[in-house]
């Protein structure tokens, strides 16, 4: 295994290996679980192309998680009526997050919403609360 180097060129103790590894096999278990739709299966949800999938996952109007460099994945959540309206405002407002980072805080409890995840106070009426900690966290992350 090809060993992680500080800029002085000394492997990196302390558990970090280990740690990266551990992240890249939950980002794996995440893409590959049931709540993950491909890109055809998000396609055909939306009664659009690929094309137009892909177009709105570049434009950040959709969110897209890569674990490879070939297929992206797609979160079934974005797709229910009362979360895809605040979706493309949320993922504007994190701008400088990875797609992980921005899947990451919309299934996260978040302390500026009370505790409760983006998802769940999106799901309860609050898309403009989510929107406004989204924009806070953004700019704090520029």
């Amino acid at each position: 295994m090809h060993s992680l180097l500080d800029p002085c060129n000394r492997p990196l103790g302390g558990g970090y290996e280990e740690a990266i590894r551990q992240g890249k096999l939950l980002v794996q278990q995440l893409w590959s679980g049931r709540e993950m739709l491909t890109t055809e299966e998000a396609a055909k949800l939306l009664g659009v192309t690929k094309q137009t999938i892909y177009r709105r996952k570049n434009a950040r109007k959709l969110l897209g998680l890569a674990a490879d460099t070939t297929a992206y994945r797609y979160p079934s959540w974005q797709f229910d009526s009362d979360v895809m309206p605040c979706v493309p405002d949320v993922i504007k407002k994190l701008k400088s997050y990875s797609a992980w980072g921005v899947y990451l805080f919309f299934t996260q409890k978040e302390p500026l919403l009370g505790g409760e995840s983006p998802l769940q106070a999106i799901k309860r009426k609050k898309c403009d609360e989510v929107i406004r900690v989204a924009e806070i966290l953004g700019k704090e992350n520029e």
